[in-house]
This record gives C-alpha cells, sequence and structure tokens, in this order.
C-alpha cells in the first residue's frame, strides 16, 4: 500500500450502528456519521472477528460478500477487527486509492 487513508470504526451494540469517532483520508482529518451495521466491509470485520484484505477489485469483490462500498473505491482495503474479552467492539481500516496488488485473504490474527 502506497499513500493510505485510516479510520476507526466503534460498533454500538445497542443502538447496532458503526460510529467513526476518528478518520483521516487525503492528508486531514474527518468527521464521519454513523451507519446501521450490515452496510459495509467494517460490518463485516465486526461480525466474522477476522481480518480482511482486498487488493484487486475491491468494489466488485465487496459486492460478491454482500456489503455496499460507500464514496470512492479504494483500490486496497485492509481492516482488522478490535476485539475486547472475544468481542468485536470495532475496527481499524486503511485503505488506498491509488494502488493495488495482491489477492483477497481472509486473515486470522491469534
Amino acid at each position: 500500500m502506497g499513500e493510505v487513508d485510516f479510520l476507526i470504526a466503534l460498533y454500538n451494540e445497542e443502538q447496532n450502528t458503526i460510529e467513526v469517532p476518528y478518520a483521516y483520508e487525503t492528508g486531514r482529518s474527518l468527521s464521519m456519521p454513523s451507519y446501521p451495521r450490515g452496510q459495509g466491509l467494517t460490518s463485516i470485520l465486526i461480525k466474522s472477528k477476522q481480518s480482511l484484505m482486498l487488493v484487486e477489485n475491491v468494489e466488485r469483490r465487496a459486492m460478491e460478500l454482500g456489503v455496499k462500498v460507500f464514496g470512492k473505491t479504494a483500490k486496497s482495503w485492509l481492516g482488522a477487527p478490535l476485539l475486547v474479552g472475544g468481542e468485536a467492539i470495532g475496527a481499524i481500516v486503511v485503505q488506498d486509492f491509488e494502488q493495488s496488488s495482491g489477492s483477497t485473504r481472509m486473515i486470522s490474527v491469534s
């Protein structure tokens, strides 16, 4: 991955939403609205409790996973769930809008 964008997402189980308290894109911090769990790649991380890396045809591969891509499509996308006591409380996501390489992989982290 080259120049990357980064976000931290937190899962609000009571409201079944994902909140983004920190996002960095194109050299600046952004504010992002919360959204319902189940609509994006971050939801896959929270549900599966496994990391996910998409590095070719990100939009098509995301659709194959049954999720929507919001905004500009990244060429490389890497996400890891934040786990506490075995429960997913959020995720860390890194994405690159300029470069892609490799293949899609689920990554098991112990």
